[in-house]
């Protein structure tokens, strides 16, 4: 029977000759009985043929509204203020290219392009490096330590940035854990300077961001054919012509896609560059942070931000194209070995490359094992150092360690300034979550009844905003908020995370709605059940570890949200992310600081482990 993978990523059996009438059909549209005929594999049902283009239309009215008040009306708003010139905040459009010509042509603004070019580069190279041997390890142990590593990928990542940033200044600083192992063991005779210098961003930002690189690979390289290797180890093939021939070449897509994901957040980033590369790099992200808040030049801001925004799609649009180069070069060597007769295909330059310089990849376990151990704790590093600060009697970036003490501790919960920002923020994620995964639901029912043309169409619609680096989202909202007369607050600040959550709301619960096995829902109208009690008693259950991916997805983006916060929150009512990254900056009361850091890192911890006994983590990943 041939396979057909639909747009959730799971392959479903082709459709079966049908044997007799269909029965009325509970679509997904309005959940109004229509005719069958759901995708193969018992996924969305065709649109119904009356009235679906007007409910389409009604149900993704608000979520269409929303990205146009609020992210492309705002976007053509800062590329005609990038074509004018500002004088004391006041911005007076001439139509005249002048800041993007000083942006290329000065030997400073020319510099900042391409240093955040290097760093992106850079960083990309050396998480592929690190990331791969840690998937393919993934790959041979057991599922607990599976779902081990998989804890210890996922927690990081749902931890405030300024968390893990503060962290990086104690192994990274002058004094801290890594100079001190690099001066004790006689490597180096004084301090390697690496806080304000691109290798010290380089190396934070890889440490971020493996992860991202980890995941994809690891990903491809379980949906390979096992049968694959081991007939081409049956033919006498050794394991380097094997890696290079069946394994590297089918895992292709998930490099592609995490030196996509990593390229994108490596030059967007903003919090990293800030806090570890200050003074000494300077990044687009933060040169338009400068711009903003120093120089007040709306003008020369908005046409960084272009020019970042410009570079990030085309990238993307680089990337997919390759992307899907890769796919079909994967699909294509299957059916060239099976003409061959004759093992595994060439892959050119890696198989020529692997078989000179990988003679024999048959290394001890105990390697693997300790390489991926070592990149592991890498990973988490920056949260045990956390951790250690917080207990420290004298709470610096220096290391050893000096002495061990409660003070911060217990000092930590008398502090209402940090308090009240975080339940701030709480509020705000738990609003902006429930109505995202309102906005996703509706989205994700409607567009499910399309066919597939249409909704691969109306999906990579609603996820345009992802595409757009979230500092230039910011900038965006806070002129248009500023030229509308709308003070910057709460309303203005969760729109600016709506613009983020609900994306991702979108992408998660379409991707569980298209997997549904439609024949329950289809059995519950030819029952008679109605339109609303299908929805709460059949398909809401069925969607319900959907929408707490999504939910926790929608959360976390806007509780760690450091960028859209930044610009948009008023002063005096900053969330967290803000408050802790001003802590961060000015090094402010370090015990307490890093106390509170450490009850972060712990709820992050715990959240993950809840969400992996719950949801599991494949799901989550994968979603």
């Amino acid at each position: 029977m041939s396979r057909e993978t639909p747009p959730g990523g799971r392959p479903a059996l082709a459709e079966p000759a049908p044997a007799a009438p269909a029965a009325p059909a509970l679509t997904p549209v309005g959940l109004g009985h229509g005719p069958a005929g759901g995708r193969p594999g018992g996924g969305a049902p065709r649109p119904v043929q009356r009235g679906g283009g007007w409910w389409l239309l009604f149900g993704l009215s608000p979520q269409l509204a929303l990205y146009l008040v609020v992210f492309l009306v705002p976007l053509v708003g800062i590329v005609v203020t990038s074509l004018g010139t500002t004088d004391a905040g006041q911005v007076t459009v001439d139509w005249s290219p002048t800041q993007y010509v000083e942006l290329f042509t000065d030997p400073f603004y020319a510099e900042v392009l391409v240093t955040t070019l290097v760093i992106g580069i850079a960083t990309t190279l050396l998480c592929v490096v690190l990331a791969y041997p840690v998937a393919l390890r993934m790959t041979r142990v057991r599922p607990w330590v599976q779902g081990l590593i998989l804890v210890l990928l996922v927690a990081p990542l749902f931890t405030d940035p300024n968390v893990r940033t503060l962290g990086q200044l104690t192994w990274l600083s002058d004094g801290g854990l890594l100079n001190s192992i690099l001066t004790g063991s006689g490597l180096v005779d004084s301090p390697v300077r690496l806080l304000g210098t691109q290798p010290g961003v380089i190396l934070a930002l890889a440490q971020i961001y493996l992860p991202f690189m980890v995941l994809p690979i690891y990903a491809s390289l379980e949906s390979i054919d096992k049968n694959l290797s081991e007939a081409a180890s049956s033919l006498g093939v050794g394991p380097a012509r094997r890696f290079a021939t069946v394994t590297l070449p089918n895992s292709a897509p998930g490099i592609v896609a995490g030196s996509f994901a990593v390229f994108l957040l490596s030059i967007t980033a903003f919090v990293t560059p800030s806090v570890i590369g200050s003074p000494g790099v300077v990044v687009v992200s933060t040169l338009i942070y400068q711009k903003i808040n120093v120089a007040i030049d709306w003008s020369f801001a908005s046409a960084s931000a272009v020019v970042l925004m410009v570079l990030v799609l085309v990238v993307t649009l680089v990337m997919s194209r390759q992307g899907t180069r890769s796919l079909g070069r994967g699909s294509r060597s299957g059916s060239r070995k099976r003409r061959r007769g004759s093992g595994p295909v060439r892959s050119g330059l890696v198989h020529t490359l692997s078989l000179r310089f990988l003679p024999d990849l048959r290394l001890p376990r105990l390697v693997g094992t300790v390489y991926a151990g070592a990149v592991v704790l890498f990973i988490i590093l920056p949260l045990l150092l956390v951790g250690v600060t917080a207990f420290t009697r004298n709470p610096s970036a220096a290391w050893p360690p000096d002495g061990f003490t409660l003070e911060w501790m217990r000092g930590i919960f008398g502090f209402t300034e940090y308090w009240r920002s975080f339940s701030r923020s709480v509020l705000i994620a738990v609003t902006v979550t429930a109505i995202s995964v309102v906005l996703a639901l509706a989205s994700g029912l409607l567009i499910a009844s399309q066919r597939r043309f249409n909704r691969e169409t109306l999906t990579s619609l609603l996820l345009v905003p992802l595409l757009v680096p979230q500092i230039v989202l910011s900038i965006a909202l806070l002129r248009y908020a500023v030229i509308v007369e709308v003070p910057r607050g709460l309303l203005v600040l969760m729109l600016g995370h709506l613009l983020i959550t609900v994306p991702f709301a979108t992408r998660s619960i379409a991707s569980g709605i298209y997997g549904l096995d439609w024949s329950v829902v289809e059995a519950s109208g030819s029952l008679g059940a109605g339109r609303l009690r299908t929805l709460v008693k059949v398909i809401l259950p069925l969607l319900r570890p959907t929408i707490v991916v999504a939910a926790l997805y929608a959360t976390v983006m806007s509780f760690i949200n450091v960028a859209v916060s930044l610009f948009l929150s008023s002063p005096g009512a900053e969330p967290l992310p803000i408050f802790l990254f001003s802590q961060v900056s000015q090094s402010y009361q370090p015990g307490y600081l890093a106390a509170f850091a450490t009850i972060l890192a712990g709820i992050s911890v715990v959240l993950t482990l809840l969400l992996h006994r719950v949801v599991g983590l494949q799901r989550f990943t994968t979603s």
